[in-house]
């Protein structure tokens, strides 16, 4: 599983990119992400943010708690991913966008401007 994510994670340039970036790119809460809806865009997300926790956490059991499901799930979410579906590399490039610009982000809510859509 451990060679699997490391070749996703060159495969769509994902070094320095954290599980909080992707929640603040998603279009979801954490709550809804926890949910167990089956709506298809927030499914996508939701493999998307279990890619990046276990990045982060290494450990099946972990990323399964952060959001709500099981070691198993965790592993079907990397495996969805590594398919290649259209909508869930739209959303990793969200993140990816959202990662490069989160300095200008942060400074243009500190203004009060309203933070644009990911792409």
């Amino acid at each position: 599983m451990r060679k699997k994510l490391n070749e996703l994670i060159d495969r769509h340039e994902l070094k320095g990119v954290t599980f909080n970036d992707c929640l603040n790119a998603c279009p979801y809460s954490l709550e809804e992400l926890r949910s167990s809806s089956r709506i298809r865009e927030l499914v996508d997300w939701r493999h998307v943010c279990i890619l990046f926790s276990y990045k982060e956490t290494i450990n099946l059991s972990n990323t399964g708690l952060e959001l709500n499901r099981t070691h198993s799930s965790v592993i079907h979410s990397i495996k969805e991913i590594d398919k290649g579906l259209y909508e869930i590399n739209q959303n990793i490039e969200a993140v990816k966008w959202y990662n490069k610009n989160r300095k200008n982000l942060c400074y243009m809510r500190s203004t009060k401007v309203i933070k644009p859509e990911a792409v």
